[in-house]
């Protein structure tokens, strides 16, 4: 039975001496066919696909999406871990039971072992056992109080009378670290006491006998770790599964039922500091060392272990001494199962009455607040400073992102990969300036404000949303710390006192944070400002000169609208940080706010800054297009260019002989202000008029070039004319 495996499939099943035959199970596809089903098999990217069974037999399923759609159920081995990932599980689905092709056809099973990892109990089952496996040592429950559906099925069909699990040789393993000596010992030995003791509890009120099982520690040592390592050591040889039935060469055995509570902590070494330090000593020596939240030490000279700091463990105080002011961390919970960190000042009193005053030596001391955004290697402390950024809550998965980029095609069109650029910028590089986006519609069902609140599910602790007078009140510190800052339906009215803070703060590198009742502090900013309204026009005043807003409209959706798109799009947030974090950026910085002018530039915001226009401002472009409308054609062919040079006393003759009246000044004002242009050089420059010719005159009228001498400005036609524009008038005039 052939099947084709790739070079890391290949890899770890010739390891563990599984052959194709072991790897698969006949069943029987849709059309009544038998056909084989591998439990391992290769992925396109060379990690491994781990398949599921239900215990009759058939390719385990789940629904997913909002169709309810079945979808095979699988976990990857990744060939390359992320971090420490290496399993990745289906999203948004509770863990499954892993179950060997060589249980299916069992009908009676008396003792049923359970492990963490599927390779293990792969192994197992080819050595004989009748053995499932879990994801994680917790992996065996459902509803944290109940044996797993799939294994309670296994129990009542194939009349399980005794349940095992089976423990790694590193159950019991605690070792010191001197790089980390605050570091809790006894953290991870309550782990594996935790999970034991609830798979106690699950199964002996089944009537059910329950056992514990674990290669023995020795092997540890000798770099044989797992049952997988341990058969494959011992050539799979027979004897070691009969071990487990007797412990004696290779397992140590343990009766759950004859445990009671202290005897079963004792068993992991939690009954007392003094036990712990004796079985670990020759590692602890006389080092300092955390153990159940406490600093202890051996004292050589009074012979006996003491407690070196205070009772509590520094990090497992709910207190900081920040400058000079106590703070409580608070757990608060927060929308979507989130929890947000609050930092409350305290009473000195209320924490001695509450733990006595020895606790006040252990509470960690900070030289005062910063704010330091990282959304991907998150640090809270950074310099002795409290870092006051949350962490992203979400973290990169590798999945479907197809809702989100549908959604996000429609939101930004044609600048589809432009707008992903942004939103990478804003996970990988939250100190990037960034322009201020402003997506506008005055129609209906556009998808503007799902995406703000897409996009605050994305940094629930992170973006804010405020309407227009937040923004302007005096007290500011609930905003100053954001990455987003978001206003919904903003109408500014053409405010130009609004556009100018927002121009501001969008570079501005730190800003004065101010609460009610506190000092202001300077603290870093680096918010980026996103905002949406109805008004395509009035709702900000931007003039020609400006580059930093990108504006958008955004069309109503069409077809069928989607009443569940932001759930569907929330479901794929770990999918999409994923794709934002291995997608290559399509655009360079090739300004402080990354993006050119020309990129960001669109006929929406072309509408505003027309709108933001003066009337003498809108005479002036006028005057400059009509020029350019008679000349252009002559202008190219006669001198090989494409601009048209005034002065500003020629544009003030041309605006009184059509009746605009306006001072001089005014018109340097939009000039070089507002359209940010010079006239520093007094130079000869060309002027253009059409000949007068009479009327009973049959020649066609001719372009009059004269010379002259000033102060001149250079227009340039594509900042006055559109690209259909340019291209009809050249094409159409030989």
């Amino acid at each position: 039975m052939d099947h084709p495996v790739s070079s890391y499939c290949q890899e770890r099943l010739s390891l563990l001496q599984i052959s194709n035959e072991e790897n698969c199970l006949l069943i029987t596809d849709e059309n009544g066919k038998r056909v084989p089903f591998f439990m391992f098999s290769p992925t396109p990217s060379d990690d491994i696909r781990i398949n599921y069974l239900t215990p009759n037999g058939l390719p385990l399923s789940f629904e997913k999406g909002r169709w309810r759609k079945e979808t095979p159920y699988y976990v990857t081995r990744l060939k390359e871990p992320r971090g420490d990932m290496k399993y990745q599980n289906p999203t948004n689905t509770p863990v499954q039971i892993f179950i060997p092709p060589q249980l299916i056809n069992k009908t009676s099973i008396e003792t049923l072992y359970v492990i963490e990892g599927q390779f293990k109990a792969m192994a197992g089952a080819k050595a004989g056992l009748d053995i499932v496996g879990i994801s994680g040592i917790w992996g065996f429950r459902e509803k944290k109080i109940m044996l797993h559906s799939s294994i309670m099925q296994l129990v009542k069909e194939r009349d399980v009378q005794k349940l095992v699990l089976l423990y790694d040789a590193d159950w019991r393993k605690s070792s010191y670290d001197p790089l980390d000596p605050d570091k809790d010992l006894a953290k991870r030995l309550y782990s594996f006491h935790g999970a034991a003791d609830a798979f106690k509890n699950c199964v002996l009120p089944l009537g059910l006998s329950a056992g514990l099982a674990a290669i023995k520690e020795d092997f540890n040592d000798m770099g044989t770790k797992g049952l997988d390592d341990l058969l494959i050591e011992e050539d799979y040889d027979p004897e070691v599964v009969e071990d487990l039935e007797k412990g004696n060469q290779f397992f140590d055995l343990f009766d759950l039922s004859s445990f009671d509570k202290n005897s079963f902590k004792a068993l992991f070494y939690l009954d007392s500091a003094d036990a712990f330090y004796k079985q670990f000593e020759s590692h602890l020596d006389d080092n300092e060392f955390c153990y159940r939240g406490r600093i202890y030490k051996y004292d050589r000279e009074k012979g006996k272990l003491i407690q070196t700091n205070g009772e509590i463990n520094p990090d497992k105080v709910p207190y900081r001494w920040i400058g000079t002011t106590l703070y409580k961390i608070q757990e608060q919970p927060w929308p979507g199962g989130l929890i947000r960190q609050r930092l409350t000042p305290w009473s000195i009193d209320m924490v001695k009455r509450q733990h006595g005053p020895k606790i006040m030596s252990s509470i960690p001391v900070y030289e005062g607040f910063t704010i330091l955004p990282d959304n991907i290697k998150y640090r809270r402390v950074v310099g002795g400073y409290y870092n006051k950024y949350e962490p992203v809550s979400h973290q990169a998965e590798e999945g479907e992102t197809k809702t989100t980029e549908k959604f996000l095609k429609h939101i930004f069109g044609k600048q589809y990969q432009l707008g992903l650029d942004y939103l990478q910028l804003l996970y990988t590089m939250p100190i990037e300036r960034l322009p201020i986006l402003a997506l506008i519609s005055k129609e209906r069902k556009t998808g503007k404000s799902t995406f703000l609140n897409w996009l605050k599910a994305v940094y629930p602790l992170q973006m804010a949303i405020y309407k227009n007078e937040e923004l302007k009140a005096k007290f500011n510190n609930d905003w100053a710390g954001k990455l987003v800052i978001a206003v919904d339906e903003a109408t500014m009215s053409l405010d130009k006192e609004a556009t100018e803070s927002f121009k501001y703060w969008n570079f501005a590198k730190s800003i004065f944070s101010e609460a009610k009742g506190k000092d202001r502090i300077e603290v870093p900013f680096f918010a980026k400002f996103i905002l949406t309204s109805n008004d395509e026009t009035n709702f900000l005043s931007i003039d020609d000169a400006e580059d930093r807003f990108w504006v958008i409209k955004v069309h109503s959706f069409k077809g069928k609208e989607n009443t569940d798109l932001l759930d569907d799009m929330i479901k794929e947030i770990p999918a999409f940080l994923h794709m934002l974090l291995h997608r290559e950026l399509k655009s360079k910085k090739k300004t402080r706010m990354w993006f050119t002018p020309a990129q960001i530039q669109t006929d929406a915001l072309m509408r505003v800054k027309e709108k933001s226009r003066s009337t003498v401002e809108k005479e002036i472009r006028e005057i400059i297009r009509d020029a350019f409308f008679d000349f252009l054609p002559e202008i190219q062919k006669t001198y090989k260019e494409s601009c048209i040079r005034f002065t500003r006393d020629d544009i003030h003759q041309k605006l009184l002989s059509q009746g605009t009246r306006a001072f001089k000044s005014e018109i340097s004002d939009i000039l070089k202000e507002g359209w940010g242009m010079q006239n520093n050089l007094n130079k000869r420059y060309k002027t253009y008029s059409w000949s007068i010719i009479p009327e009973d005159n049959d020649s066609l009228d001719e372009v009059l070039i004269k010379h002259r001498k000033g102060r001149f400005f250079t227009f340039e036609a594509q900042n006055f004319l559109s690209e259909e524009e340019l291209n009809n008038l050249i094409n159409n005039n030989p």
